[in-house]
């Protein structure tokens, strides 16, 4: 959607917004919008995810944007970011889902209004995020590797409210995560011999820190389940298996890896290579404490 021009001089902001995500209402991307004319920003487009086309870094340089305004969850925000690498300027994240794991990192109130008022008063700073890459995959939060990854799908079909599809889902997803393939690190070979259903990489401090999250007996089967379920997997059953700024994970039959990043699903064929990486895109975060 395209808004009317602003005064010349004002800053050009961008808003980009999931009206499917987690904690979006109606009206909600106008009363953003409200708050930037208020501040004398050019909110001069604003695109809704799920009907229209996702600005890239081409298009906002063209149109001399400043400010990228996402409103979403970690999945939104992900694809967000990966379309802006190589601009120069910056993406400010509010939450807007039902984890927003990301945002929890970056913010101390993981709120969109305060978050937005934070940037209209000039509290916060620009960084470049900490990622995990596994080939053309990126994570800003979070990834799981492993058949553990399939409770995503179910996690989405309990957004969309489906009861139907929540049952063939997190059926589908019991027998996976309990019957494998499991994913083993093999370079370096550290963790379980018996291999994890799911293998979580989490980047901070200039690596990764890595986890395997067991299912030893049905009760923590279900446990773990639950836990993926609502995207806090602290709460499951792991092995703390170290950091590093690279691995190598194998499937036990040598079949593809699933995969979720950042809430959202892929999977990639076994041997697959997990780096530690910077991401070239600015995004704005809480200062830091002198």
């Amino acid at each position: 959607m395209t808004r009317p021009a602003a005064a010349i001089g004002q800053p050009i902001v961008w808003l980009v917004y999931n009206s499917a995500s987690g904690s979006y209402v109606d009206g909600l991307a106008d009363e953003i919008a409200s708050r930037l004319s208020g501040a004398d920003l050019n909110l001069a487009r604003s695109f809704d995810c799920q009907s229209e086309t996702l600005p890239d870094a081409d298009m906002a340089s063209a149109a001399g944007v400043e400010t990228v305004i996402v409103h979403g969850g970690d999945g939104t925000l992900n694809a967000m970011v990966s379309d802006l690498i190589g601009w120069e300027g910056a993406v400010l994240p509010l939450p807007g889902g039902t984890a927003n794991l990301l945002c929890h990192k970056l913010f101390e109130q993981c709120d969109w209004e305060a978050v937005l008022d934070s940037f209209l008063e000039g509290k916060l700073a620009s960084r470049r995020l900490e990622v995990v890459r596994c080939g053309d995959h990126i994570a800003l939060a979070e990834t799981l590797a492993g058949p553990a990854a399939l409770w995503a799908d179910a996690r989405e079909e309990i957004r969309q409210r489906e009861a139907a599809g929540i049952l063939a889902a997190s059926k589908d997803a019991i027998i996976q995560s309990a019957e494998g393939p499991f994913v083993y690190v093999v370079d370096p070979p550290i963790g379980s011999d018996n291999g994890y259903p799911g293998i979580r990489f989490t980047p901070e401090n200039g690596a990764f820190r890595i986890q395997g999250y067991l299912q030893e007996n049905f009760l923590d089967f279900l446990r773990q389940g639950l836990a993926i379920l609502s995207h806090d997997f602290r709460q499951g059953p792991h092995d703390d298996l170290g950091t590093s700024t690279r691995v190598v994970c194998r499937a036990h039959d040598d079949s593809r890896i699933e995969l979720m990043f950042d809430g959202e699903r892929a999977s990639v064929a076994s041997g697959a290579e997990f780096l530690f990486d910077t991401l070239h895109v600015n995004v704005l975060a809480g200062k830091a404490e002198s």
